[in-house]
């Protein structure tokens, strides 16, 4: 049988994804995959995308036959239908339940306060960049030319940045917008509570206290074992991670590729045949080329989620020198930073180019990422996230939400309900 943990607030679904893909006795499909899957059902009235994770599972089976399947719902508020007990919400559950074997629901529920905080800096972070650095801030861009690899070039200071200024009746607006779903905790429950036999609940703080002993207790519910323990207390959901998720990049190699993967790079038959390496030369090269550019997607993580998280695509780490350039970065996360290469892009270089590549990220973009991250670091904890909820906002959340909270307390004080 499988089971689901659902994000209904601000629950870190991340981090209960990535603890959860490195358990040996746990099948979980990427939040993004799943993500794709609900909004083509509900919206689109599609169960293509389901089912492609359903043939999965059983392929999944066949080479780990005692393993379960563990599902991340990481998108239940922008991709169900509002009132949650709509038609289509309760045929896509079900449709979960019949095809993935889904009989277990772990359900979190976060003090309504901090909820509410955490709602409110994710509302003020989506007004400004959304965590991701500005265009052209000490050079900064998404996609790079190789040729643009040489020099790290001038950084700027970092009190260059102007602050942002957001009204008293801007913010009014945002606690209205965040009263309307963000608190249907209890609606929520019920919709899960009529398709599946068991939803349990926890309180959200659990997990920020001790999350290995949490997890335990969701192996002994789930039918699996929580062995695996070695990003059990890593940070994956700071400011600092969110900064490395939103900040991918792209270098542009050229314009074609050779079709034989010991020929390609400068250095190959192009260059030793006289043809100029990944010009538009559609006769000379179109009978040995594929036609499409060559790119590389790059991204800076934590080496250990690097190779699990398959969010954005599967990476692999590349060789670099990140440690003295990211410094800082390291030190905010409290873990190494690593720079990943998506896998589909490094097939089409040899080890040497990939080298190469590491090398000039790390000579001429890592100065410039830990340049940026030091400026929106500080600028977000001063200028963007409250550290405390202002005066008068929570309370139009609790008004609107209060009623929802008194019945998921009195459905959690029965013992059959909790975890």
């Amino acid at each position: 049988m499988s089971f689901m943990v659902v994000n209904t607030g601000r629950a870190a679904s991340r981090a209960f994804y990535i603890n959860l893909k490195i358990q040996p006795d746990v099948i979980v499909p990427s939040r993004h995959s799943f993500d794709r899957a609900v909004k083509l059902f509900i919206k689109m009235r599609s169960g293509a995308a389901l089912g492609r994770i359903a043939r999965w599972y059983r392929e999944q089976l066949r080479d780990r036959p005692e393993a379960v399947m563990g599902i991340v719902f990481h998108s239940v508020r922008p991709n169900l239908r509002c009132p949650y007990h709509s038609r289509r919400n309760v045929a896509f559950l079900s449709a979960v339940r019949d095809l993935l074997d889904v009989d277990t629901v772990f359900f979190p529920v976060r003090e309504p306060r901090t909820l509410f905080l955490s709602e409110l800096n994710r509302r003020m972070a989506k007004k400004v960049h959304d965590w991701s650095f500005p265009k052209g801030m000490n050079g900064w861009k998404r996609r790079w030319w190789l040729s643009e690899l040489a020099c790290p070039g001038p950084l700027q200071d970092a009190s260059a940045y102007p602050r942002p200024w957001v009204s008293e009746a801007a913010l009014q607006k945002l606690s209205q917008k965040i009263s309307v779903r963000t608190g249907k905790v209890f609606s929520l429950y019920e919709l899960f509570s009529s398709v599946f036999d068991r939803v349990l609940i926890f309180d959200y703080e659990e997990f920020i206290e001790d999350p290995a002993a949490l997890f335990a207790k969701m192996g002994e519910r789930g039918n699996f074992c929580f062995t695996d323990r070695s990003l059990v207390h890593t940070r994956l959901n700071s400011l600092a991670n969110r900064f490395l998720i939103y900040n991918p990049f792209e270098i542009n190699l050229g314009r074609w590729s050779p079709q034989t993967p010991e020929s390609v790079g400068p250095g190959g038959w192009a260059r030793k045949a006289g043809v100029k390496p990944f010009a538009r030369r559609r006769r000379a090269v179109s009978s040995r080329c594929k036609p499409f550019r060559r790119r590389c997607r790059c991204r800076f993580e934590i080496p250990e989620v690097l190779t699990v998280c398959e969010d954005w695509g599967e990476y692999q780490q590349v060789p670099a020198d990140c440690a003295s350039r990211l410094k800082s970065v390291s030190e905010a996360l409290g873990s190494h930073v690593a720079l990943g290469v998506r896998e589909a892009d490094a097939l089409h270089l040899s080890g040497e180019e990939l080298d190469l590549l590491g090398s000039g990220v790390s000579r001429s973009i890592a100065p410039r990422f830990a340049a940026n991250f030091q400026i929106m670091n500080r600028f977000y904890r001063e200028h963007v996230h409250f550290e405390a909820v202002p005066d008068g906002l929570f309370d139009i959340f609790w008004s609107a939400s209060r009623k929802e909270y008194e019945n998921i307390w009195e459905v959690k004080r029965c013992a059959d309900n909790r975890l």
